[in-house]
């Protein structure tokens, strides 16, 4: 059974639950008055795991990136504890930029409202078929990074 709350995961296992259930999937939400749909797809781990090297006691996030190919990534406790920030931070987004991608494709780059730790959540969303976006990752970033975000070039979002 998943926890009741992303604060209360402890390990990849209920990270990967608790994301199933919560997040996986369609979401559709209000963001700026309009509604969007948000895919987040059942087999991505950068929700809950970061770049890094694996050792004694880490546990390790793999995802098919290809036929033959998976990224393998590290468990991130907190970005697993940060997982019912997401969609607040896409509804309630205070900066959104380009990312990612061919001009006129970009992904969109949201930042949330402040979290308690002073870090904003950052979420990449990738643009799909029918108006429909495709969440890529989420993570905190620091005051700095979202002051470069907060001076950079807008992108409007929703569309």
């Amino acid at each position: 059974m998943p926890v009741a709350s992303a604060d209360l995961i402890t390990c990849v296992a209920e990270a990967r639950d608790y994301y199933r259930v919560n997040l996986g999937g369609l979401r559709r939400i209000t963001c700026c008055g309009k509604r969007i749909d948000v895919i987040f797809p059942v087999e991505v781990v950068h929700i809950y795991s970061e770049k890094g090297v694996a050792g004694p006691g880490v546990e390790i996030c793999t995802q098919q990136i290809g036929i033959a190919q998976s990224d393998v990534r590290v468990f991130s406790l907190k970005r697993a504890r940060l997982m019912d920030c997401i969609l607040p931070a896409i509804s309630k987004y205070t900066v959104s930029i380009f990312g990612q991608g061919p001009k006129g494709k970009q992904n969109k780059v949201l930042h949330g409202p402040r979290l308690p730790t002073g870090e904003y959540m950052r979420v990449v969303l990738k643009p799909s078929r029918n108006k429909t976006w495709v969440c890529v990752s989420a993570f905190p970033v620091d005051a700095a990074t979202y002051r470069q975000a907060w001076n950079a070039s807008r992108a409007k979002f929703p569309p």
